[in-house]
């Protein structure tokens, strides 16, 4: 338990590390122009085989993470880059608390945890400076889990791609109000085949299995100067 503890803090610390790396880089083309974005929706985790599981025989306790709505958190930044291209950094928190199994008198805490980084060149597709604003962008993405329990992936960091369309609706010269709708592509290794709780489903093997998460984030973005 110790070390599954340590192991979620160093996970935790290098995501924070890569976030502040994305930052910075996001604001290096013009920092007094810097739009700071906070956010909040879902995650629709969709994976059709748990990420981690709890097994304590002693206490009756079973339990395998399941598909579900995962409450999310976002933080981004970014910088233009020209008028109608911009350069955005950040990340979305997911927690997952959907579970099946049994357990015995105790009912214990479980959550899967999946933290989404990101660099995406964004494009405008609306006029610039109109009060309405569409967006779409594409980038480099890393992905890490954690949670409670054990994992069942053979690597808990995954490399991928962002794929990104949003929009905003300005309420003041530097607030406005955003949607942001990311789906998050890459493939997952599991180091061990999985048979359903369900009986009549096939076991499912070990090894790759290709996987695409969407999150849809609304905020409240904040611009510099």
């Amino acid at each position: 338990m110790r070390k599954s503890r340590m192991q979620s803090a160093s996970m935790i610390r290098r995501s924070t590390v890569f976030t502040l790396l994305l930052i910075a880089i996001s604001a290096i083309p013009t920092v007094a122009q810097v739009t700071v974005s906070l956010q909040t929706g879902v995650h629709a985790a969709r994976l059709d085989r748990p990420e981690r599981m709890l097994l304590q025989p002693a206490r009756d306790i079973d339990i395998e993470g399941a598909r579900g709505e995962a409450r999310t958190f976002g933080l981004r930044v970014s910088a233009p880059m020209s008028r109608r291209w911009s350069l955005d950094g950040g990340l979305a928190w997911s927690s997952n608390k959907s579970w099946q199994g049994g357990f015995g008198s105790a009912r214990p805490k479980f959550e899967t945890q999946t933290i989404f980084t990101s660099v995406a060149a964004r494009a405008r597709l609306t006029p610039v400076g109109a009060r309405w604003g569409l967006t779409a962008g594409a980038g480099p993405a890393v992905i890490f889990h954690t949670g409670s329990g054990t994992s069942l992936l053979r690597r808990n960091t995954d490399v991928g791609a962002l794929l990104t369309a949003g929009g905003s609706v300005r309420v003041h010269p530097r607030l406005a109000l955003t949607l942001d709708a990311q789906e998050y592509l890459f493939s997952s290794r599991f180091s061990s085949t999985y048979t359903p709780m369900n009986l009549a489903d096939a076991i499912q093997p070990a090894g790759s299995r290709f996987r695409k998460e969407f999150a849809l984030l609304v905020g409240v973005a904040w611009r510099a100067h």
